[in-house]
């Protein structure tokens, strides 16, 4: 029982701060340093709960998934027909066309640099254990939230249509969040309203561009699952309690930030991770974490 609260609880961290912006990794490592996991178990839970949050993406937009599903064939058929027209591309394609930039800018961290590439240079960087650079990086996360609505507070006209520079621009934004404490949902959001881009639809593009990434990192984990000699011990209750929990409360994380979006308290996280990392930092320091 006390297993299965414990999977329960990291299910509420997964599910609301892979989708608030507050770095879903970063409160991960956090949580699973303080309870003391073993690294196989580590991935093999976070396999399982990246899956019951992307789990709530397509329950919050179905919808909306099912249309550029729809689209993006009719998208392929017109390519190979010849039909297709940049400029005739309506609003559902030029998203599906966006996203799909925007997840490609990350084929950039496989580029190598010396012996390894960037993704594995970051890999070191999130499995260093003091939680000094975890600490920095929330603090960054706070800035960039709160910079960002000060800033977008002076636009009077933010567009719905997202242009290959904005799409490259929040493409970059999801790489440096690779880093534990850096949130993806946070900097893609802050990227695209810098950007110009509404609220309303940064939230409907964060959100639809996170399947990708949240697919490719239970990918990763499974494999590194799969290649460890440490031998894997998992109940099933606990690992289905963790995945259904991260699921409801990623449902309600999605339905609270179109809330927050709209009534100007975004930011409010801004300040949650500034005090946080510095939080971190201190407890670090003081050798207490």
């Amino acid at each position: 029982m006390v297993e299965v609260l414990k999977q329960i609880f990291l299910g509420l961290v997964q599910g609301f701060s892979e989708f608030l912006p507050i770095s879903s990794s970063g409160h991960l490592k956090l949580f699973q340093s303080l309870f003391g996991f073993e690294s196989t178990e580590n991935s093999f839970i976070s396999i399982m709960l990246h899956l019951g949050t992307l789990v709530a993406v397509f329950i919050v937009y179905h919808a909306l998934i099912g249309s550029m599903i729809v689209e993006f064939f009719k998208l392929v058929k017109d390519l190979f027909t010849g039909r297709f027209r940049w400029s005739a591309m309506n609003e559902t394609r030029r998203m599906v066309v966006m996203v799909f930039i925007s997840t490609a800018v990350l084929l950039i961290m496989l580029i190598p640099f010396g012996s390894h590439n960037l993704m594995e240079y970051l890999e070191m960087l999130n499995e260093i254990e003091s939680l000094i650079p975890l600490g920095i990086a929330f603090m960054v996360t706070g800035v960039l939230l709160i910079v960002t609505f000060i800033v977008n507070a002076k636009y009077q006209h933010r567009r719905t249509e997202p242009s290959v520079k904005d799409a490259l621009v929040i493409g970059g934004a999801q790489c440096v969040a690779t880093i534990a404490g850096i949130s993806r949902s946070g900097s893609t959001m802050a990227s695209g309203l810098l950007c110009g881009l509404s609220r309303e639809y940064m939230v409907a593009y964060s959100f639809i561009m996170s399947i990708p990434p949240i697919l490719a990192a239970a990918a990763t984990e499974a494999k590194a699952v799969m290649e460890s000699t440490t031998p894997l011990t998992v109940e099933v209750a606990p690992m289905v309690a963790g995945m259904i929990s991260a699921a409801v409360f990623g449902v309600l994380s999605i339905k609270a930030i179109q809330w927050l979006i709209k009534k100007d308290r975004y930011k409010l996280f801004g300040y949650y991770c500034l005090t946080l990392g510095v939080l971190v930092i201190i407890l670090s320091l003081a050798k207490v974490i």
